[in-house]
Order: structure tokens, then C-alpha cells, then sequence
């Protein structure tokens, strides 16, 4: 009888990314709503509208992603960076591996002008609020 040996190390590094791959696409591709903040509370949160204007930014929509959300750009040319990071952490088996400085302070700007933008949208300001 032969014996079932554990997965390598690389090999559960695929495995962990192809799950995550999956689960994300799954998100990305759901009929319906999948944000806590809409289910909860019927109401939308900073980031309302930015997986439907990076969908329609990906369809070449530039336009229609502004429309969705204005930061929806900015913030998939940042994850251009943030996934090749990733990436390389998880090749070269360093998950906990920091982030370049300046892709973090990129983001904390990108959140801190998405709360803003969240709150003026909110009040009717700048094509707000969101529908949810």
C-alpha cells in the first residue's frame, strides 16, 4: 500500500493562490450584492460602486467606471503593483514580507480621498449618493 505524502510548501502556496483566485472571481462574478455595509444597512460605503466600475473600466468603459466610482481608476492601476507584490511574496515564500513604502502611502491616500469622497457623496455631492 502506498503512502499519501503532505503537499510541499510550493505546492500549497498554489494551492492557497488558486483558492484565493477563485473565491474572488466568484465575488467579482455574483448576481448579487456582496457588500456587508449594503446588506446590513441599505446604505452605501466608501468603496459602493468600485467592483462595478472596475468591471466596466476592464470593459473598456472609462466613462461609465468615472460615472460608478471616480476613484475606480486610480485604484486598479494600484493593484497593479499590490499583485505583483503579492505575487512575489508568495514565490518567494515571504508572505509577511512589507509593502514598498510608497504602494502603501498610495493606498492610505487612495482610502482617505475615498472616505471623503464617501461623506460628499453622501450629503448629494459629486453624483451622490450611490444607489445600493
Amino acid at each position: 500500500m502506498s503512502e499519501v505524502s503532505a503537499p510541499s510548501a510550493p505546492e500549497r502556496d498554489v494551492r492557497g493562490a488558486a483558492i484565493f483566485v477563485v473565491v474572488m472571481a466568484a465575488v467579482f462574478a455574483a448576481p448579487f450584492p456582496v457588500c456587508p455595509t449594503r446588506i446590513l444597512f441599505h446604505l452605501p460605503c466608501p468603496g459602493c460602486g468600485a467592483t462595478r466600475a472596475m468591471l466596466t473600466l476592464f470593459r473598456g468603459d472609462v466613462h461609465g467606471s468615472l460615472h460608478l466610482h471616480p476613484l475606480a481608476v486610480p485604484a486598479t492601476v494600484l493593484l497593479v503593483p499590490l499583485l505583483i507584490h503579492t505575487a512575489v511574496s508568495i514565490w518567494q515564500r515571504e508572505a509577511g514580507r512589507e509593502m514598498p513604502r510608497w504602494l502603501l502611502r498610495s493606498w492610505q491616500v487612495l482610502l482617505l480621498v475615498a472616505t471623503a469622497l464617501w461623506i460628499a457623496r453622501f450629503f448629494g455631492a459629486l453624483g451622490g449618493p450611490v444607489p445600493v
